[in-house]
């Protein structure tokens, strides 16, 4: 074989192994961070619009959204995101709180 028929298999190839890893491994792990973006999105505006509401409520509430907008995945996955974006929010609201409390001291 001449060298232009190996360059040709070397860059098929090449694409290959590049449409194999986008399709296993980046595609996917888009997917996840856009999902627990959306889940952020939906715990604060949850929290900011159902105020008075319970925290079960509010996961029901998160849960029918993506329900509604045919965002299906495995739910264990999204508990943990709805809980590690609740446990964010909280800390920051903690963070925020501390700051407060060390300006007010400085004044």
């Amino acid at each position: 074989m001449d060298a232009t028929v190996w360059l040709e298999l070397a860059i098929k190839m090449l694409f290959l192994i590049l449409g194999t890893v986008l399709t296993t491994y980046i595609i996917p792990w888009i997917r996840d961070k856009q999902l627990e973006t959306i889940i952020i999105a939906l715990v604060k505006m949850a929290e900011q619009t159902l105020k008075t509401t319970s925290g079960p409520n509010k996961k029901k509430f998160v849960l029918e959204w993506l329900k509604k907008h045919n965002i299906n995945y495995d739910e264990s996955y999204i508990d943990a995101v709805l809980e590690s974006a609740v446990y964010n929010m909280k800390n920051e609201a903690q963070q925020q709180l501390i700051i407060g409390e060390i300006e007010e001291k400085e004044e």
